[in-house]
Order: structure tokens, then C-alpha cells, then sequence
């Protein structure tokens, strides 16, 4: 790796380690990273329950808050056929209802906090772009750091799975972008729950709708490949591994690989780059939406001026 790659990670790397540190040690000692993701989730479910709150009761309320939080966890362990954390600990719940309750009572009282239209969401999302983009690296290179040859699940796992490239990249997906199909698919944010087609099936769906998926699988390959993990040995070309690797020079040189911090943090910089790249779009598609319905409606305005000045 060279030295200007370094100094472009070290960012990324300083991030992903404050997020794995507690919030307070003893009044709340959980991760930064899981407790931002719940108060991440629990502003687009909240978003998406709007037009359903009236009948939304807090059974469905906090169930389907949690199914979206969890999806993919869920997903990438049963996968690798583990029981997730959620069903050995009570402490998740805590981690993750604790910050929902605190944003559901936070814009009970404050109402016009709450994103109200897409193009809040999207002006949301925008400034919130790179906190995701390190959320959702922490998810991924967490389910996929289990096929680590030096990783404790390694024992309990299917010697098939860690070997396969190609499940490598399907975890990756899954632990990207489960929460969001699940949540959509089961439509967790509305009073009556019930199976529709997921949202990566649906028609209109396009190449940027489904960057969660994909995006997911790039950063997985990424981090796999960064750590040197046997699957991908010979996979990709010798100039993407240049990109990467350095020779450590002299007779019988060899791959340096990156540390396991070094490959999330280049995971995290892909990351970033591509959620930068949709936040943006998103935002601009939305913004030029409201201009033109502002124009027509100051078109129409015009008119109906014009036809009561002729009469």
C-alpha cells in the first residue's frame, strides 16, 4: 500500500475506532457505532410510519423498528447458521430501544423536528452521508470477518463457506442491506404487517436504488481481499492487488497485506464515496422535483390572475 493510501485511510481508521468505544462506561456502555445506527433507523422508520402513526400501536411500533435495525444481522447469521446476538442478550434491546424511545419522545414534543417530505429526508441524508457509509462498513466487515481463518465462528461455521469467494460477496449484501429489505418487504412500518415483493424485485428499481445491495458486496471483496483472506488468492488481476499490496522487496519478496483495521478503513473509503455519490443525486433529484412543482403551480397562478382580470 502506498504511503499517500495511508494517509488518506488514517481518517477513515481514527473514525471506525471512536465508534467502537462506549458512549459513557457505566451510565450507557454500549458502542457509538450501534447506538448511531439505532437513532439512525429509528429517523427513517419514524419518516416512513408518518402516514400510518394514528394506527400504528407500540407492539408493531417497536417491532418493526427493531427487525429493521436487525435484518442484517439476522440475515448474515443465519447464513452462516449462528445464532445472532439478539436472541442470547438482553443488551441489544437496550442499545437499540433506548435511543428509538428517546427520538419517538424528542419529536412528540417537537413535531417540526421531524423530516416531513422526501426532500427533508434526502437533505437528511446528504449531511448524514459518511456516518452511514462508516455504520454500515462496521455491519458488514463484522459478518465478514467470521470466515477469518483466525476467528473464533470459524469452528462452527461450514469449511465450504469461508473458501467461496462468491459467499463472501452474498454476506456482504446481506449484512448491508437486509434491514432495508426486510423492513419494506414485511412493511414493518405500518399497523398491519403483510409479504410484498422485495424492493430489490420491484420494477423501477434501478442500479442506484439497489446500491445498498451491491455496495455491500464491493466493501466485503474489498475487506477480504485488503486482509489477504486465502478465498480470493488468485481471483482478482495482479494490477488491482498492486493497488493495494506492497512487495516487501529483496530475494523471495512478498504481499504485505493491510491490517484489519487498514482493510475496514478501505472499505470505509468506498464506501463513502459511493453513499456520497447517491446522497448527492438524491438530493439534487428531489430539490429540481420541488423547483418544477413550484413553477407550475406559479404558472397556473399567473393564469388564473389573467382570466379574472378578462372577466
Amino acid at each position: 500500500m502506498s504511503s499517500s493510501l495511508g494517509f488518506i485511510l488514517r481518517p477513515f481508521a481514527d473514525a471506525l475506532s471512536f465508534l467502537g468505544t462506549p458512549v459513557h462506561p457505566t451510565l450507557f456502555p454500549y458502542p457509538w457505532a450501534t447506538t448511531l445506527h439505532a437513532a439512525r433507523i429509528s429517523l427513517v422508520y419514524q419518516f416512513l410510519s408518518l402516514p400510518h402513526k394514528q394506527n400504528l400501536s407500540w407492539k408493531p411500533y417497536l417491532t418493526g423498528f427493531l427487525l429493521m435495525s436487525w435484518g442484517g444481522a439476522l440475515f448474515s447469521h443465519s447464513l452462516l447458521s449462528l445464532p445472532p446476538p439478539q436472541i442470547l442478550s438482553i443488551h441489544p434491546y437496550i442499545n437499540y430501544l433506548v435511543p428509538h424511545l428517546l427520538l419517538t419522545f424528542v419529536f412528540t414534543l417537537f413535531p417540526g423536528s421531524m423530516p416531513q417530505t422526501p426532500k427533508d429526508l434526502a437533505w437528511i441524508d446528504l449531511v448524514l452521508f459518511p456516518v452511514d457509509a462508516l455504520l454500515r462498513v462496521g455491519a458488514i466487515t463484522g459478518a465478514v470477518s467470521m470466515l477469518s481463518p483466525s476467528s473464533d465462528a470459524t469452528a462452527r461455521i461450514h469449511p465450504s463457506l469461508p473458501s467461496s469467494p462468491f459467499f463472501h460477496i452474498l454476506l456482504g449484501a446481506a449484512a448491508s442491506a437486509g434491514g432495508g429489505i426486510l423492513a419494506t418487504t414485511l412493511q414493518t412500518f405500518t399497523p398491519n404487517w403483510q409479504f410484498t415483493t422485495p424492493p430489490f424485485l420491484r420494477p423501477g428499481v434501478g442500479f442506484i436504488g439497489l446500491m445498498d445491495l451491491w455496495a455491500g458486496s464491493v466493501v466485503a471483496a474489498v475487506f477480504s481481499l485488503g486482509v489477504g483472506h486465502p478465498a480470493f488468492k488468485g481471483v482478482v488481476p495482479e494490477w488491482l492487488e498492486s493497488v493495494i499490496f506492497v512487495s516487501s522487496g529483496g530475494e523471495g519478496e512478498q504481499k504485505l497485506y493491510l491490517s484489519v483495521k487498514g482493510a475496514k478503513a478501505l472499505g470505509a473509503l468506498v464506501m463513502t464515496v459511493l453513499f456520497g455519490y447517491r446522497a448527492v443525486g438524491g438530493w439534487m433529484k428531489n430539490n429540481h422535483a420541488t423547483s418544477s412543482v413550484s413553477k407550475g403551480k406559479g404558472v397556473s397562478g399567473e393564469k388564473e390572475k389573467g382570466k379574472k382580470k378578462a372577466q
